[in-house]
Order: C-alpha cells, then structure tokens, then sequence
C-alpha cells in the first residue's frame, strides 16, 4: 500500500530549489499504487497534481493545497514488440543513452535535457529540431476510471504542451525508433550535449527555458536584445549565459521568480511588440 505524506515541502525535488508544502504527497511505484492515491483524493475531496523530475515547474512559496503525486518511482526501461518502453519516473537522458547503446535512433537530440519521461511527454520537450511528438506511439495513463492506453494521437501534442485527461497520470510511455548504428548515436548525442553546455546556465538551479519561441523567433533572443540579461529580482536572476533561463542564485522565492517574468513580460512587449507566453508549469495553477 502506498504511504500518503502530509506536509512534504517541494522546493527540494524542484531544479528550482522553489516550493513550499504539498498538503499530501506521494510516491507511487506502480499503476496500481497511482490508483491508490487517486482514491485517496478523491475521499479527501482535493485536487490531485502531478510531479515528474521538478523540472520545468515553479510551486508557489504557499505551496499546494491537494495531492502531489510523484512519479519518479515509477521505472523500468525495456523492448517490446519493437518499441522502447519507459517508466514516467525514468530519466529522459537515461532512455536515450539505453536507445543508443542498442542501435535505436532518435532521441540523440534530447539527450542532456532535464527530466523525467512523464513530464517530457506531457510537455512534448524537445530541442534542436526533436520533439517527443515525432517519437510516442503510446502512454498509459491512470485516471479516476482506471488505466487507460493513448495513443499519439489521442495525446494531442502540441508546442511544449499535450491533452493528457484532467487528474490523469502518465505511468509508462512506449516510442517508435529506428536502426541505427550505436557509435554514430553516441556522436550525435555528445555533439548535442556539449552544444548545450555552452549555451545553458548548467549546474544553475533553474527550469529550463522559461517562454515559448514564438512563431519564427527565439525568446531568448528577444530578452537580450531588449537589454535584461542580469536584470534581477531578489535571488532571481535572468542568467547572463541564456536570456530565456532564469536562475536561482541564492534564496529565490516563486515571487521573485514571477516578478521578474511580469517585467521580462513587459520589456520585450515594449521593445519587439511580442507578447512572450511561458512555457514552465505553475503550481498550483496560473499564469502570467
């Protein structure tokens, strides 16, 4: 049975070191345990929300007043009828370096991203021309009725974003690959990787990119270019490496963390005449 905590304070399982106290938290192993806890929402009449990696996500300073279920039990990678399965807790780095090491290709792109394969798909991460749309097949998610498979097109998978069911948890995601020769994937990955390494804050406590590009632009582009690289707000700081990161370098609130998007918000507005839209999750819900 799985044990249900009360008043587990979430900055620590966050890459933002942000958050205060989920009322009750979780971490199943199984679908079946997310059952559980899902059943345990529902007794306790809360709203029930849902942690991969804590990456790309800001929990308020308040923190949440439902369920927070944590995936990052949930394991286990393997093949199955031609396709490479993976547990939602499963880190997305470690799916591409298992594809690799057995001649699928793929994911070399998305190697070094942060996260884990529940919230990769959710979110539909992708970089340098990748996105997890190209690659699901299926999902299995746990609702209120039970497990339920999807496939790619009953996800929906938009711009950093899909149509998971309200309250649904992801629990095992299966993707299409094909063949390829394991040394040139491993090139590939570590050619993406150091690639990134020169142009993102890592090792900064962050959640990754904090807009959406928009349409034929780049939203870090557009921050530096309006003159806020280092424009700061209490321990939130728009990182001078990467305008569309903004890290933590101290004690940062989710307050300072929305402030200083309100005024990156407005510069760039001011400056481009675009108006940027986020692209992190905010818990409890909201955006700015």
């Amino acid at each position: 049975m799985v044990e249900i905590m009360r008043d587990v304070i979430l900055g620590p399982m966050t890459s933002f070191g942000i958050g205060g106290p989920a009322r009750f938290y979780a971490e199943p192993a199984s679908a079946e345990e997310v059952s559980e806890c899902l059943e345990f929402a529902k007794a306790e009449g809360v709203p029930v929300f849902v942690l991969s990696a804590g990456t790309d996500v800001l929990v308020d300073d308040e923190g949440i007043p439902g369920l927070l279920i944590s995936t990052k039990r949930i394991k286990g990678i393997s093949l199955e009828e031609g396709l490479l399965v993976a547990g939602a807790g499963e880190g997305l780095s470690r799916v591409c370096l298992f594809a690799a090491e057995v001649g699928l290709a793929g994911t070399e792109e998305l190697y070094g991203i942060p996260g884990a394969m529940g919230g990769a798909v959710a979110k539909n991460a992708g970089a340098y021309g990748r996105e997890m749309a190209e690659l699901v097949a299926w999902a299995d998610v746990v609702t209120q009725n039970g497990l339920a498979r999807l496939r790619r097109d009953d996800l929906a998978m938009t711009y950093r974003g899909s149509a998971l069911p309200e309250a649904g948890v992801l629990v095992r995601v299966a993707l299409k690959l094909e063949r390829s020769d394991p040394a040139k994937l491993r090139d590939a990955m570590y050619y993406y990787n150091e690639k990134r390494k020169r142009h993102q804050p890592i090792g900064q406590r962050s959640a990754g990119c904090i807009f959406k590009n928009p349409p034929g632009g780049h939203a870090g582009a557009l921050i530096e270019s309006a003159g806020l690289k280092g424009l700061r707000v209490g321990d939130a700081l728009v990182s001078p490496v990467h305008a569309n990161f903004i890290v933590n370098v101290g004690q940062a609130t989710a307050r300072d963390v929305k402030e200083l998007i309100r005024l990156v918000k407005a510069r760039v507005e001011e400056v481009h005449g675009i108006a940027l839209e986020t692209e992190i999750e905010f818990m409890p819900g909201g955006e700015i």
